[in-house]
């Protein structure tokens, strides 16, 4: 009896662990990648200096033999969400920069336009090492995010850039603040005393949530 009495317990016990191994086998199931967008605003005040002493210009002349003229731009730039240090694979999805003042021109004033993404501390772009899409984890301090070649006449006052979908922002949203470079290459003048450029910036972002 004494034996049985011993078996039997052996038996409940063994039933309550395979139990037990029940209810805890979901933590075996895989986390899934949780993605989400974060946007930052930005504004490009593009003055007509460079036109203004070209003789007889008037609104939305070809420059001919004046143009094409190049503008660049560094505009220090903010970490567009406290928690972005919580993802990783932060990935340009989404840039469209709009003329906000000239309504008698549009997007036509230009024929192209480049946008960097630069840490702080460089201010030529001479000085880019641009990130290698091949190595992302290679030094650099550059990324191109987006490029409009050959912008057609009569686009309009906003424009969809073309995203680099290899581009990596990590490490340039890691550090909180970085600059946002802008080539813009004009083959059409402007007399407004400046133009305004927003440029919208919408980032996908990866959760770190894995275990």
């Amino acid at each position: 009896m004494k034996k049985l009495a011993v078996l039997s317990l052996l038996v409940v016990l063994i039933s309550n662990s395979c139990k037990k191994l029940d209810d805890y086998e979901a933590n075996n199931v895989e986390f899934e990648k949780t993605h989400f967008s974060i946007v930052e605003e930005i504004t490009f005040e593009v003055p007509n200096d460079d036109f203004s002493v070209i003789p007889g210009v008037f609104q939305c002349m070809d420059l001919g033999i004046f143009g094409p003229i190049d503008h660049e731009a560094f505009i220090t730039t903010q970490n567009p969400n406290p928690y972005a240090h919580l993802t990783y694979d932060i990935r340009p999805k989404d840039i469209q920069m709009e003329l906000t003042n000239i309504f008698d021109c549009d997007f036509d004033m230009l024929e192209s336009v480049e946008i960097y993404v630069v840490l702080n501390g460089v201010t030529n772009s001479s000085q880019f090492v641009l990130q290698d899409p091949q190595n992302t984890s290679a030094a650099h301090n550059a990324v191109l995010v987006s490029q409009f070649q050959n912008i057609p006449s009569g686009i309009g006052n906003t424009l969809n850039m073309q995203v680099n979908q290899d581009a990596v922002l990590d490490q340039f949203i890691y550090a909180g603040t970085f600059q946002t470079y802008a080539l813009m290459t004009f083959d059409k003048a402007f007399t407004d005393d400046f133009a305004l450029l927003k440029t919208t910036m919408e980032l996908d972002v990866t959760l770190i949530n894995e275990p």
